[in-house]
């Protein structure tokens, strides 16, 4: 498993198993859950880096072909993600725990801290 491969499964098993939705037997499921989203964040960067019109064989512009892969991506994403509850409406349809309360030291935890990271 690529290292960034790895980094997303560390975090993404400890999401699903603080909310109960996987078992051993979505393993592989899981791992290509993973490999989408790092490639999807490798696409990000290099379309970052590129044009949003190419070339084509014509000569004429066309839109970068990255940007289809890019949105294959996201739906396969978010496709697998929703059999882990990775989504939101996916989480309406599973019974998750409520997320932990306030941190140690008395702050509020924001939710939303780690899309940041």
């Amino acid at each position: 498993m690529r290292r960034e491969v790895k980094a997303i499964w560390d975090y993404t098993l400890d999401q699903i198993e603080f909310m109960r939705t996987a078992s051993p037997a979505d393993r592989d499921i899981l791992v290509a859950y993973c490999e989408a989203v790092a490639d999807h964040r490798a696409l990000s960067a290099e379309l970052a880096k590129s044009d949003l019109l190419v070339t084509g064989s014509t000569g004429n512009l066309v839109a970068n072909p990255l940007i289809q892969r890019k949105t294959d991506l996201a739906r396969t994403i978010a496709r697998l993600g929703a059999e882990f509850g990775l989504t939101p409406r996916a989480r309406a349809e599973f019974d998750v725990p409520a997320p932990p309360g306030p941190a140690p030291d008395g702050e509020q935890r924001d939710p939303l801290r780690l899309l940041t990271a």
